[in-house]
């Protein structure tokens, strides 16, 4: 029987450890997190901010404001909609005339709540093989919110704000005429 003979590793003189080598699998592990995991939260908040603004502008893209205008112009027309809506101001002044900030608590109910609480749903269920639950259940709420949040500060479905061409205007104030 041949036994081998123990060799000890002469260490050197600075006593440094050599580095470690990373191992494949960590790799592996660390280019599956750069993936759409890491980045749904992210996913997520744009779709929702999508989601706003779409239940917000739906009456005035119905209306066919956006249609035929420059990008800057559509830009302007986006912009002014969603501050009358939310505060009852408009910074560009010739959009919107109205009562300014309206509240409608119909306007919750809307097909954007209801895919959110859809999506919530199917993320509750207490099934295991279900795909991508977590995500599910994160998007739906956040759909649901923001949808119900566009619905409530979206204007009645009976009154469509006036656009107006002429702008007119006094002291700092705009005021547009119909």
């Amino acid at each position: 029987m041949v036994t081998r003979r123990r060799t000890r590793r002469r260490r050197s003189s600075s006593r440094r450890a050599a580095p470690r080598r990373r191992s494949r699998r960590s790799r592996i592990r660390h280019r599956v997190s750069k993936g759409i995991g890491s980045q749904w939260g992210k996913i997520s908040s744009a779709i929702s901010g999508v989601v706003f603004l779409a239940q917000i502008t739906v009456k005035e893209r119905e209306a066919g404001l956006y249609t035929g205008k420059s990008k800057g112009e559509q830009g302007k027309i986006l912009v002014d909609n969603v501050l009358h809506n939310i505060i009852g101001w408009s910074p560009f002044g010739t959009r919107f005339s109205g009562s300014g900030q309206n509240f409608n608590v119909d306007g919750i109910a809307n097909k954007y709540v209801g895919a959110g609480i859809l999506s919530w749903i199917y993320g509750s269920l207490p099934i295991k093989g279900l795909p991508h639950k977590g995500k599910a259940k994160v998007l739906g709420r956040k759909v649901a919110f923001a949808g119900a949040i566009g619905g409530l500060l979206d204007s009645p479905s009976g009154q469509q704000r006036a656009v107006s061409n002429r702008p007119t205007s006094t002291g700092g104030l705009v005021v547009t005429t119909v």
